[in-house]
């Protein structure tokens, strides 16, 4: 694999997911950190990313240019799929000075609305997570002491 143009242009998780499912190698290097991005994009926020069709993202992105947002950040809400304000906040730079409430809101409902199959499976699974710790369990988490993704702040 050669690189033609560097950024050429910029690819949704989703793009990058269906390319690698489609690609077979020669080469067992090329394999393995195929396999691991695919194991790492289908166990995050997109958990259900194969649910979604190009159409999907496409009607998203294009509701989306009704906010002033950059192509960067369309990106990043398709990537991360926020449900919540402070997600969104956290995706569009000085969002409190460039957006109304209303209008992130409105971005919300587009998440909801265009990428429904992966934002039901997130909220599915925060149903799960709240009914077990109602019934006194704890949450199913990898315990590695190494996790740098995952502080527990005891709250």
């Amino acid at each position: 694999m050669r690189i033609l143009k560097v950024e050429d242009a910029k690819l949704s998780n989703w793009e990058v997911f269906h390319h690698l499912k489609s690609q077979k190698s020669s080469n067992p290097d090329q394999d393995k950190i195929s396999h691991l991005i695919l194991q790492y994009l289908s166990n995050e926020t997109s958990a259900s990313i194969e649910s979604l069709s190009m159409n999907d993202i496409e009607q998203c992105i294009q509701k989306l240019g009704l906010f002033a947002l950059s192509m960067e950040e369309k990106l990043q809400i398709v990537n991360l799929m926020p449900t919540s304000l402070v997600e969104v906040h956290m995706i569009v730079e000085r969002c409190a000075d460039r957006l109304t409430e209303s209008e992130t809101l409105d971005i919300l409902n587009v998440v909801q609305e265009y990428l429904k199959p992966v934002f039901l499976h997130m909220q599915h699974g925060d149903d799960e997570d709240a009914h077990d710790e109602e019934q006194g369990e704890q949450p199913e988490e990898d315990q590695d002491e190494d996790d740098v993704g995952h502080i527990d702040l005891g709250f």
